[in-house]
């Protein structure tokens, strides 16, 4: 009954930290949960290495549990406490021996500088920034050696005041301060951390402060078996590292649509009018507005907006235009139908008008009924199950964990104004006479180049996500993804356009490699699905093909792997000259085909200038 209570639970939307606050299960019932879960793992699952200054292994069934709710299943690996630096340094250890997919590092501060608090005040601030930075330094040196010897990613905890230990109460009034020499040495993690591929900054302070620190420690767990962090603890840090583990490895939704009445505001436009809705400074117009600033950072964020809404247009536009309190107006949204269809008819029609998948959309709705329907018609989109409590939306949709990116590229923070540039390009084609007279007016300017540090997120990300425009749609890591572009025998190529509308940023990314004999392989060949029809395929074959050649190829041979979503790249070697390779034997249905690196091979086409 518990581990179905869990499940109950997971399915509502509920966080485990609430669950807990709320009597939920007790360790016990969360160990035998999570050996249910266990035998549900397959080989999708993570091998995840705790190596923690402190005894972990505590956590286990949270992390089990936690990595199922996130739908990242986790088997986890803990080394004996305190013994990290060994673990990593040995290259014998068991640690290596276990060949974990990601490693996490867990140092505490009362367990590696034990001595640093009860000596703050006679040492000095100089002395305990040092050791501060010394002990960053030496755990920056350790994420460096995991990365160089092998393709795990790597957590690291940052850092935080001691739960244990009494501080002086005005502390915080102190510039030079411990509680603001740690956050300086949180700084300097990150800022270390941000030129180490595949290495992470876990928000171990974060998890305290989310949980509350008066219920973090157990003392008599402290005492008795070296942890200290009670139940609830450990339940907060394995949601924390579960939702960093799913944001890195799968992608995000694409798209939030929102309702419009009770929603975005309080009550119905309809019937109250204009000044009779709840939006402002007062309560509850105070909770819409909260709402509505959560919402417009999604967009900043790389998040596109859409409205479904059973309303009047006129109406329900005028109220987004035109009332004072309005944190969001018509323009933020890419996409909005407003009208008194079904739901799951007017979400079906966003996926369509922004050409995405119905399962990259997040629909948020007050109505109950309206979330049934569309969970029952639309079971690929998710819909957070908001509570009776407006004052609780806001904690609810800030634990949508596809609303979690791991980094934030140039694209994402313009998208919302690249997709409104979108409507005038409509407009210019509907108002010519041909598509070749409408491509001819957009003015497109593409430039082209191979991967670096300025282009490896982005490149990674479109890898990650594209699936209708890619050939092959093989993922892979950002570190697999810089050893590719580093290889001589491989070129990892993209394509940015912009057009009389405004950057579209990067568009499309290309792998090749040498694969002998002078013959070039298309390893991946994928691009943004807002570009097709454009052309745009045809100038970064184009590309492709120059590399190849000048490399020496003779020979480029492409492959198509069909999968449900790439239905619209079926034929496109065909389409651009190639022919059946039938010396060439692929598994399943995928399809190889060829073409000889001659001048004429693929011609970059007219209507795009190339810079």
């Amino acid at each position: 009954m518990a581990g179905a209570r869990m499940m109950t639970r997971m399915r509502a939307g509920i966080g485990e930290g609430q669950v807990a606050v709320a009597g939920g299960m007790t360790p016990a019932e969360f160990e035998r949960l999570a050996r249910r879960l266990r035998k549900q793992n397959g080989e999708s699952v993570t091998k995840l290495a705790v190596l923690a200054s402190f005894s972990a292994e505590f956590m286990a069934p949270y992390l089990v549990v936690a990595g199922h709710r996130s739908g990242v299943p986790i088997e986890p690996w803990f080394g004996p406490f305190n013994q990290f630096e060994q673990l990593v340094l040995d290259s014998a250890s068991d640690l290596w021996r276990n060949r974990p997919d990601v490693i996490w590092l867990a140092p505490r501060l009362e367990d590696v500088e034990p001595d640093l608090l009860p000596e703050f005040y006679q040492v000095g601030p100089q002395t305990a920034r040092d050791r501060l930075s010394a002990l960053v330094q030496r755990v920056i040196g350790l994420v460096r050696r995991i990365r160089a010897e092998s393709g795990a990613t790597v957590f690291l905890s940052n850092f935080c005041l001691p739960q244990l230990s009494t501080v002086y109460v005005l502390g915080a009034s102190e510039p030079s301060g411990l509680k603001h020499l740690i956050a300086e040495a949180n700084r300097q993690l990150a800022q270390d951390l941000g030129g180490i591929i595949d290495a992470w900054l876990l928000d171990y302070e974060g998890a305290v402060m989310e949980c509350g620190a008066t219920r973090w420690v157990d003392a008599k767990l402290h005492y008795w078996a070296r942890t200290g962090i009670a139940p609830l603890g450990l339940e907060s840090l394995a949601s924390k590292v579960s939702r960093c583990l799913a944001a890195i490895k799968r992608p995000a939704a694409k798209c939030v649509v929102i309702d419009l009445d009770n929603t975005l505001w309080g009550g119905a436009i309809g019937d109250d009018g204009l000044d009779g809705i709840k939006i402002g400074h007062d309560y509850p117009g105070n909770v819409f507005r909260d709402i509505q600033v959560f919402i417009k950072g999604l967009r900043s964020r790389g998040f596109l907006l859409a409205i479904a809404s059973k309303n009047e247009e006129q109406v329900a536009l005028q109220a987004l235009e035109s009332h004072p309190d309005m944190v969001l107006r018509h323009g933020d949204f890419a996409a909005s139908f407003i009208n008194w269809e079904p739901k799951p008819v007017n979400l079906r029609r966003i996926a369509a008008f922004l050409n995405i998948g119905i399962d990259s959309l997040i629909f948020i709705d007050d109505n109950p009924v309206e979330r049934a329907q569309v969970r029952a018609e639309l079971p690929m989109v998710e819909v957070p199950e908001l509570p009776a409590d407006v004052t609780r939306w806001l904690d609810t949709l800030q634990r949508v964990e596809r609303l979690d990116r791991a980094a934030l590229t140039a694209e994402d923070a313009r998208r919302g104004d690249m997709y409104a540039a979108d409507a005038g390009r409509r407009q210019l084609q509907e108002s010519t006479a041909s598509i070749g007279e409408f491509l001819q007016s957009l003015g497109m300017i593409a430039e082209v180049g191979v991967c670096d540090a300025r282009t490896l997120d982005r490149i990674h990300q479109l890898i990650q996500k594209t699936n209708q425009f890619n050939l092959t749609s093989r993922r892979y890591t950002k570190d697999e993804v810089r050893r590719m572009a580093d290889d001589p025998g491989r070129a990892v190529a993209w394509l940015r356009l912009q057009d009389r509308y405004g950057d579209m940023g990067l568009v499309c990314v290309g792998i090749i490699a040498d694969a002998g004999g002078g013959t070039w392989e298309i390893d991946t060949l994928l691009m943004s699905c807002r570009v097709m029809d454009r052309q745009v395929e045809r100038a970064f074959l184009a590309y492709l093909a120059e590399i190849a050649r000048d490399r020496g190829g003779k020979l480029l041979r492409g492959v198509y792997v069909p999968t449900p979503k790439n239905g619209p790249v079926h034929g496109f070697f065909e389409a651009h000259g190639f022919a059946r390779d039938t010396g060439v034997v692929n598994g399943g249905e995928s399809v190889a085909y060829c073409r000889a690196l001659d001048d004429e091979i693929v011609l970059w086409p007219p209507i795009i200038q190339r810079q």
